[in-house]
């Protein structure tokens, strides 16, 4: 199956992340996941996430983004509602593998890319 490539067309791989989630469950309530240049938050495995009523992103624009949001990988299963993805640069979500999310109210705002999929992704 296909993967992310980045601008030379060498293969995608993420971003030191400020929250790592490895099969596991997991939820995010009113919280602020950000990051500078990196991954907010990065999920492998079989991990479940739910956010509500979060920010996810950079700490604003210029050398403030950050590289990616929300990436997910392999299994993981994402529900964010009433969210904000923004600042980000590679998106403000990223699935590849047959990782799948539900965006429910969201916005993404002043990101480069909003949403990435991988072939196999949903």
């Amino acid at each position: 199956h296909s993967r992310a490539e980045d601008e030379d067309g060498e293969p995608f791989r993420p971003l030191e992340p400020t929250v790592q989630l490895l099969s596991s469950k997991w939820q995010f309530d009113g919280c602020q996941l950000r990051s500078i240049a990196g991954c907010c938050l990065a999920c492998h495995g079989d991990t479940l996430v739910t956010l509500q009523e979060c920010k996810v992103g950079g700490m604003g624009s210029g050398k403030n983004l950050c590289g990616i949001g929300l990436y997910l990988a392999h299994n993981t299963r994402l529900a964010v509602a009433k969210s904000v993805m923004e600042f980000s640069v590679r998106g403000g979500l990223v699935l590849e593998d047959v990782a799948q999310a539900q965006a429910m109210e969201c916005r993404f705002l002043r990101n480069t890319v909003c949403t990435s999929l991988s072939d196999e992704s949903s």
